[in-house]
Parts: structure tokens; sequence; C-alpha cells
């Protein structure tokens, strides 16, 4: 995965582009000018080209008409002694973006009307963060011309075509090797298709002070275990799941759970229909089996006595993992939810039954924690925004639940604070890695409180599957078990 870097050790805040936009207003209004941004970023940006330079190296300045097109030519300008050439894109130049394209004819330096050549570093310049619609013309095809060259991108600020606030890609847009963006990372920057677009990013202070939305999970620790302890000291964890369709689900999920022990659980329960006795007799070992009535169909009929045991003595429960969609979990669910005093996670198959009746979850009795991915959170929610953090936190509220949003960039909200995970790889897209991430959830909720647990889930699951990836070698071969055993 692209990766997310922060500069002078700063935690990663992440701001919506129009209050930075509003931000900066306010600063310029108490007498910092927009020359000094533009030279603030722009030394950024020539510290980065002079790192990455070597002797000869060619360097092309693709500007924009706006003041993102300022921040490069700013660069360029500053670049004395390296082949700079200018590739000017656009023709209605603001103000100070002309006075600079002035000033560096005055120098003599190279302008182009193109990619024409072959370029070591390409600085991107074309469009900021107030994009909007799609490129069009000259625009599209520069921002065409940039992708083919075969340069080292940089953009400023944001890569062109990008929106900066939802993640989405109007058309065509520069796919960066890095993005150094300006004061805080914009929500665009981690959302969606974002980090697709971005390559790594370095936050660079140019001394705006904005409003974040949330920050990026930069590390997440457990409470220490104490020497002195036992087993019951780090939770009892009860996973509901498995049928006849999709028997292995649960056992992943019990094994994340006992392989996120030293952090959490000290005991684990699988729970499972009768009817598969058979699947997990003769493979669970650090554990307690508990058999729940079939309903005939290889799936668990609803109990409330056997749910009322399972509740006994639990601090955790997690429900879901390949249990069905049947009404029957629908019933589990609502009347754990509602009698039970510890943790719920609620993972899968339990979220896309109460998807069909949310009123399962109101009035919960318990702690409820919630894990979907994204194609689950658009049922649980009735259709997804572009940019649906607000939309996380408001579920989260009016639930009053600690949601993880799972994707590339996972979402973990209390409904008033919001933190962002970016660990991981594309390696973990396979069935069953949400099944050992709601284990450890389940596991880590035992010793801290469910949002703190959410948070170190995501992100130690997260910089396993990296350390996996790292030693297999290969981003397509990694399984969920594979993750399991690193943990």
């Amino acid at each position: 995965m692209p990766q997310i870097v922060t500069k002078l050790g700063k935690i990663m805040k992440i701001v919506y582009p129009e209050k930075l936009k509003e931000a900066e207003i306010t600063l310029m209004n108490r007498g910092v000018s927009e020359d000094e941004l533009i030279s603030r970023a722009s030394t950024f940006l020539k510290e980065k080209v002079i790192s990455l330079a070597k002797e000869n190296a060619k360097i092309l300045a693709v500007a924009g008409a706006g003041n993102n097109g300022c921040d490069v030519l700013e660069c360029a300008l500053a670049l004395d002694g390296y082949d700079v050439s200018v590739y000017l894109v656009g023709e209605k130049r603001n103000e100070g973006n002309g006075a600079r394209v002035k000033r560096l004819k005055d120098k003599s330096v190279k302008f182009v009307d193109g990619v024409t050549d072959s370029y070591d570093i390409i600085l991107d310049g074309v469009f900021g963060i107030g994009l909007t619609r799609a490129p069009e013309g000259d625009y599209s095809k520069a921002i065409k011309e940039i992708n083919e060259s075969g340069a080292y991108i940089i953009s400023a600020d944001i890569p062109s075509g990008l929106c900066a606030r939802s993640g989405f890609a109007y058309g065509e847009c520069v796919v960066a090797n890095e993005t150094l963006t300006f004061s805080y990372a914009k929500s665009g920057l981690i959302m969606n298709e974002g980090r697709n677009y971005t390559g790594k990013v370095t936050v660079c202070d140019i001394g705006i002070e904005c409003e974040s939305v949330g920050e990026v999970i930069e590390n997440a620790i457990l409470p220490p275990r104490k020497p002195v302890s036992h087993k019951g000291d780090y939770g009892r964890v009860k996973v509901i799941g498995g049928s006849a369709v999709m028997p292995g689900a649960p056992l992943m999920s019990f094994e994340s759970a006992v392989s996120a022990s030293r952090g959490g659980a000290g005991l684990v329960t699988l729970c499972v229909p009768e009817s598969e006795k058979c699947a997990y007799q003769s493979r669970v070992k650090e554990t307690m089996l508990y058999f729940l009535p079939d309903d005939g169909k290889g799936g668990i009929r609803f109990s409330p006595n056997n749910l009322d045991e399972i509740m006994t003595g639990a601090n955790a429960i997690v429900i879901g993992p390949g249990v069905g969609k049947s009404d029957e979990i629908l019933q589990t669910v609502r009347y754990v939810v509602s009698r039970f005093d510890g943790i719920v996670v609620l993972d899968a198959d339990a979220l896309n039954v109460i998807s069909r009746d949310l009123s399962a979850i109101e009035n919960h009795k318990c702690t409820l924690i919630l894990t979907p991915h994204v194609g689950e959170f658009n049922r649980l929610s009735g259709g997804i925004e572009r940019c649906y953090i607000e939309q996380a936190k408001a579920f989260a509220k009016k639930y009053a639940c600690v949601l993880a949003v799972k994707s590339a960039t996972t979402i973990i909200t209390d409904g008033d604070s919001v933190a962002f995970n970016v660990t991981g790889t594309p390696a973990m897209a396979k069935g069953g890695s949400g099944d050992v991430l709601c284990g450890i959830v389940g596991a880590f909720s035992c010793v801290t409180d469910a949002y703190l647990a959410t948070k170190c889930a995501c992100y130690h699951f997260g910089k396993v599957g990296e350390q996996v990836e790292r030693e297999k070698g290969s981003s397509v071969s990694v399984l969920a078990s594979d993750i399991i055993i690193k943990l």
C-alpha cells in the first residue's frame, strides 16, 4: 500500500478541504500573505526535488493557472543550477501565477508545450484541492502525459484530478509516486480511491491551523499484563457462528482470539450448531466448545435458554462469522444485545441480518461494536455517501456503538471521535480476513475500552498483514490463516 508518513513527528490529522480553505483565509486576514504561504510550500517541494535529483537530472514543472501552479513555479524559480523546464497548462492565469511565469522567462528557463522529452522528475501542479469536476481538454491531456512519462512524479498538495474531499477521481488523475500535502492531509488523500493515486504522503507544515475531523492511528498500545495474573484477568470471549454452508469462518475467528490472547482473551468458547460437531471436535484445542440447537438446515436455532448460558460468565461475545442470514439469527442478536451487559461484536452475517431491521440494536444493554466493510455499511445505512466520514459518525452516535467501517483506510468512530487506520495491504483482501479481525476486537475489548480496543485491533491486524506479505514476497498468496499464525 502507499505509505502514509508525517513530517517532524507530528500526528497526522485529517481535514476537510473546505475547512482548510477557511483557515487559510483567516490566516491571511491576520497578515500572512498568500506569497508567503506559496514560498513555504515551494521550499518543501524544492527540498524534495534536491533530495531525489541525481547529477544531470531533468526536471519538469507542470503548472496549472491557479495557486497550485504557483507552488511548482516558485519551486522551479528556486532550482538554480538544475535542468528545469516548465509546462504551462491553461490560459487564464491568476496574478501571482502570471508574475512567476514572467520571472521564469526573464531567467531564460525553458518552456515546453507538453511532456515532450524524457524527464527524471515531474512536479505536478495542474490542479489543487478546489477541483470539482473532471479535467477536460488540455488539462486532461497534460495529466495523461504525466502518467505516461515514466518520470518520478511529485504532486503538490494533491494529485491533479483527485477530489480532495471524497478521494474519488473525477476523470483523468495523476498517479503520483509522492504527494507533499501542505499543513494537513485532506480527507480525499486517504478515503475511497485516494490511496491509488497519492503514493507516499508527507505532511508539510506551512503554518495553517485548522480543525481536524480525526487522526491517523500511528501507534496503538494495549495495557501491559501484570506479572501476577491468570486467564480470568484477560477476559472470556464467546464466539457464536458457523453453519453447514460456512463452517470454517467461526473457527478463524476463534483462532484469531486465541492468537491475540497476549493482549486479549484468557479463555475462548466457540458456540456452533450441534449438527457441526464433527467439523470442530477434532480441530479445537485451547478452548471450549458449546453446541447450540440446530434449525434443521445446518444453522443455529434461536434458543433463549442456551443464550442465557452463553452470556453467563462472558466478557465479550462475537456474533456473525459464517452464521447465516436467517430470522433465527436476527432473533439471536436482538436477544443478546438487549440482555447482555458485556461487549458484543457484530460482524459478517450478523450485520446483514440487522440491516433488515435495525431496531434489533436499538436500546441495547451491551457495549456494542460493529465491524462492517464498506458494502455492509452501505446496507446498514441505506446507501453510502461519497465521503462517508460524517455518515459513519452519525450512525455510531445514533446507535451508541463503536463502528469500524473497513476498507484500505478504515474509519473507526464512537460517534464523537474519529480515527483512521491505514495499516494493511491488498494481500489481505481475502475471505476470512474480517473473521480474524472481529475475533481480535473481541479479545482486545476485554482489557480496554471498546473504542481503543477497536483501534488497536485494526492497527495491529494491518501491521501483521504487512509483515506476512513481506515474508511471503507476494501480495496474492497471503491467507487469513497466515496472519493468525503471525499474530
